[in-house]
């Protein structure tokens, strides 16, 4: 369930080139480091970003990084992963991103999980076992699929205790990289806020982004038509706010028909999901939410879908691009005059 690389970035750099990176304005200034194996932007207008706030921003991005990597073998999560001790020591970035991934578990109705990801290795599906020279799909056992499946379902009930988080018998292995950009973005977000910066932007691998101010409306792109968009939004709809777009725009495989396999696992089933979404965009308060909750919905049917946004997405704008059994629809409870399609082979439905 690790998140991936979107077209989000793609159109936001694309978009955003003559304000931002067109040399012409020397009024914005950027941060640009590499952290969890991606890119981390940060532009600002007005002031240059003082050493000191980079310093700042670097100690955190850090943290995060030695707490959370799959990569580190002696970061936390991979000592968590690797012990076969019910009982694991963490640290604070750690124990913080657990109790929102419980919290946006419970909410998204268990479709976030990141105990999902033995499933995403089994299915060669994780960042860390995709292989993008190999184009049709490896379909595992179902005795292995329901083995991984049964584990990553007691998510929930793991327990932290302090700074001590106990498997509860369960031999699960956690994968916070579907939220984790999203939560540094957060605390990028808040240095650069408490140090007086609101106007510009931050992008952490272009999955997570927080925007505070901007000129340009945001272009998405199409998960269908490769250098294309699909739709057009207002940048009046991003103002201050954080986005996320979750979709099969990059890593998936195919089967011999041209099915798509998506990354995103839905854990119930314990397979790539097959419900018709073939991008969620989600716009809200926190990036970390944001990154959640646009895998979530990927999850879902129409129908479902189409309720939980109704019934709980109503401080958001969501835009579903979902194309199944004939139907290709634009699914979103955004006002109309706030986006443009750009795509006349789908419709517009609106979540009322």
């Amino acid at each position: 369930m690790m998140k991936k690389l979107t077209a989000l970035i793609l159109a936001l750099m694309l978009g955003f080139s003559t304000l931002i990176f067109g040399g012409c304005d020397s009024t914005y200034h950027t941060y640009s480091k590499t952290y969890f194996n991606t890119s981390v932007y940060a532009v600002v207008k007005g002031e240059p970003i003082s050493q000191e706030i980079k310093n700042q921003i670097d100690s955190s991005l850090e943290q995060i990084e030695n707490s959370l990597s799959l990569t580190n073998p002696n970061s936390k999560l991979s000592l968590f992963n690797d012990s076969s001790r019910a009982y694991s020591a963490v640290d604070e970035p750690f124990a913080q991103i657990y109790q929102k991934a419980i919290a946006l578990n419970e909410f998204t109705l268990g479709k976030y999980n990141p105990a999902v990801y033995p499933l995403s290795k089994l299915w060669k599906l994780s960042s860390d076992t995709f292989d993008n020279t190999r184009l049709t799909v490896e379909v595992p056992s179902d005795l292995d699929i329901e083995r991984e499946k049964a584990t990553a379902l007691n998510f929930n009930q793991t327990e932290l205790s302090g700074m001590v988080l106990n498997k509860c018998g369960n031999d699960i292995k956690l994968d916070f990289g579907g939220i984790a950009k999203g939560y540094a973005v957060d605390i990028i977000k808040d240095i650069l806020e408490n140090a007086g910066y609101y106007n510009g932007y931050i992008s952490i691998g272009g999955s997570s982004i927080h925007i505070f101010s901007v000129e340009e409306d945001l272009e998405i792109l199409h998960p269908r038509k490769s250098g294309e968009r699909i739709l057009k939004v207002s940048h009046n709809v991003v103002f201050h706010k954080s986005l996320s777009t979750s979709g099969d725009y990059v890593r998936h495989y195919k089967d011999q028909n041209g099915k798509y396999y998506s990354h995103i696992i839905d854990v119930d089933t314990g397979a790539p999901i097959d419900t018709g979404f073939q991008s969620v965009t989600v716009i809200g308060k926190s990036a970390c939410e944001c990154d959640a909750i646009s895998t979530a919905l990927c999850c879902l049917e129409k129908d479902e879908f189409i309720s939980f946004v109704y019934n709980n997405l109503y401080d958001c704008a969501v835009f579903g691009v979902y194309e199944k059994n004939g139907e290709k629809l634009i699914i979103t409870n955004e006002k109309q005059d706030n986006f443009t399609l750009l795509d006349d082979s789908y419709l517009v439905k609106y979540v009322i």
